[in-house]
């Protein structure tokens, strides 16, 4: 089985090492099924970094969501009004580095990723990342319905 949100393979993201921090944005239609989407852009940032908690700071129309792995945090500003993806990231090397996501270039970049995959049978990311992503939405839907603020562990997800 191959899933991952496209974005994971947006071209911007590509060569930006030692992140320390990051924050992502976009949205859609609702939090719930398109959070996804920022959360695996975070994975892939962070690289093999563990996600500790997450907190929520849920409103109507935008949501921010402070997520920790060990010492480096990513927040992803969702907007309920579709608003377009983009990071901003401080890495080692630099203090801010800010990329739009242009739309084109992830979807045909999975596409890419999901013919290797049939062709080789090899996976093109650890499968304990797509578990992270996975419990990482967990933990942000539970802080919808937490009170404003609250901290959510995020469950062991290792195979």
């Amino acid at each position: 089985i191959f899933t991952s949100s496209a974005l994971r393979y947006a071209e911007e993201l590509e060569n930006l090492s030692g992140v320390k921090s990051a924050i992502i944005t976009g949205g859609g239609r609702s939090l719930e099924e398109y959070v996804i989407h920022q959360i695996e852009m975070a994975v892939k940032l962070m690289k093999g970094e563990k996600p500790s908690d997450v907190t929520v700071f849920n409103r109507m129309k935008q949501s921010t969501i402070i997520i920790r792995f060990g010492n480096k945090t990513v927040t992803l500003n969702y907007s309920f009004n579709g608003c377009p993806f983009s990071v901003d990231v401080e890495t080692d090397a630099a203090l801010c580095v800010y990329k739009r996501i242009e739309k084109d270039t992830e979807f045909y970049n999975l596409i890419k990723n999901i013919l290797i995959f049939f062709e080789s049978g090899k996976e093109p990311f650890d499968v304990s990342e797509t578990l992270a992503v996975t419990a990482i939405r967990d933990a942000v839907l539970k802080g919808t319905v937490s009170p404003f603020g609250k901290t959510i562990p995020v469950e062991n997800y290792s195979l």
